[in-house]
């Protein structure tokens, strides 16, 4: 659930600094170029969008199948961090 919220808020940060990036591209650079650097970021955009959603689903997945493996008591645990003692 964190993990959903925070993805959003990066979302919208991530949605107000590419607008902003392309308004000040757009200000500095001649209109055709500005339209082949706005053609290539949306594509990359997108495709960052993309890899996004399919970490999530995998995630999902292997989180599907740990409960299936070590029950829905393992899901609510917080992961190890790994450090003795602690």
């Amino acid at each position: 659930m964190r993990l959903s919220i925070l993805a959003e808020v990066r979302s919208d940060q991530r949605a107000f600094l590419s607008a902003d990036l392309l308004e000040q591209l757009k200000a500095q650079l001649e209109p055709l170029l500005f339209a082949a650097v706005s053609v290539k970021f949306n594509s990359y955009e997108y495709e960052l969008q993309y890899a996004q959603m399919k970490v999530q689903v995998l995630e999902e997945r292997l989180r599907q199948q740990r409960i299936a493996k070590y029950g829905p008591q393992r899901d609510t645990e917080q992961p190890s961090t790994g450090v003795v003692g602690s």
